[in-house]
């Protein structure tokens, strides 16, 4: 087999402290660069203005939208996840001496997306094992619901013009925007912090998918995710939930609050499948 050209990406992998209040914080990796030619095989959704969901009065109504706005973008993540899965799969049953070149660029490449070192001689079965657990798909509604919680719905500020919906900060002066919510933080606090500006929604939402499923922190919810795989069992947001405690510093307290949310919120994403039918 020929030796695979080296596939480089540019990816920044900055493990740092972000925070989505005063008494709110989580750990992220920011995901940017150029856009990967194995994970992303076809285009994403066409991307839609952000809607103005204040101007939506009825919750109900606004919760809806909000859902059947994000999830186009969630489900287009889960299925390129499935399919890096699946050739995953396919790969760990073929020799190694029978790999293509694309097979390999294929494995740098989401030993990138997903930070995942190979092996120096060739990825073995222990690196195949971790690439599965992270190369899983994350239920629409934990996403949505995370969104939901962050974002206050959509409404703000940082939602709206900057389309991040995760609360997703940095800490350099200039790095992105400086919401209301902000100034009079960065006024009593030695830390300066900024809204991270996203591109698209999609561009939003594909930082915290890759976020969950390669962040350490995160290591519990995809045990969980990976026990429900063996065991035959769907993987629901209200089980993997229990896996995100190290996403905010109000640990079991915020499981509990996204889980109520989620039990909450059912209709909403029942209402949006129905719409999408």
């Amino acid at each position: 087999m020929k030796k695979a050209t080296l596939f480089f990406l540019t990816f920044i992998f900055s493990f740092s402290t972000f925070a989505n209040s005063s008494d709110n914080f989580k750990f992220t990796f920011n995901f940017s660069g150029k856009k990967v030619k194995y994970f992303e095989s076809v285009p994403p959704p066409a991307y839609q203005p952000h809607p103005n969901f204040k101007e939506i009065y009825d919750i109900r109504e606004k919760r809806k939208a909000f859902a059947l706005y994000l999830k186009p973008y969630i489900d287009y993540l889960n299925q390129m996840t499935m399919n890096a899965r699946n050739r995953l799969m396919d790969l760990n049953q073929k020799p190694f001496s029978q790999f293509t070149q694309n097979d390999s660029l294929f494995l740098r490449e989401i030993s990138q997306l997903f930070s995942l070192p190979i092996p120096t001689n060739k990825p073995n079965q222990t690196w195949f094992d971790e690439a599965l657990s992270k190369v899983d798909i994350i239920p629409p509604d934990l996403i949505i619901s995370q969104a939901g919680i962050d974002s206050q719905w959509g409404e703000l500020n940082m939602a709206t013009a900057a389309y991040n919906y995760f609360a997703v900060y940095c800490e350099t002066v200039g790095c992105g925007i400086v919401p209301p919510n902000l100034i009079r933080e960065n006024e009593t606090s030695r830390n300066h912090k900024e809204a991270v500006i996203f591109k698209s929604p999609y561009h939003a939402i594909r930082t915290h998918y890759l976020n969950l499923n390669a962040n350490s922190s995160y290591r519990t919810m995809r045990q969980i995710r990976s026990d429900l795989r063996r065991s035959g069992k769907p993987i629901t947001a209200i089980e993997i939930a229990d896996g995100l405690i190290n996403y905010s510093i109000l640990g079991r307290e915020y499981v509990r609050q996204l889980k109520t949310m989620l039990n909450y919120s059912q209709v909403y994403w029942l209402d949006g499948e129905e719409n999408n039918s």
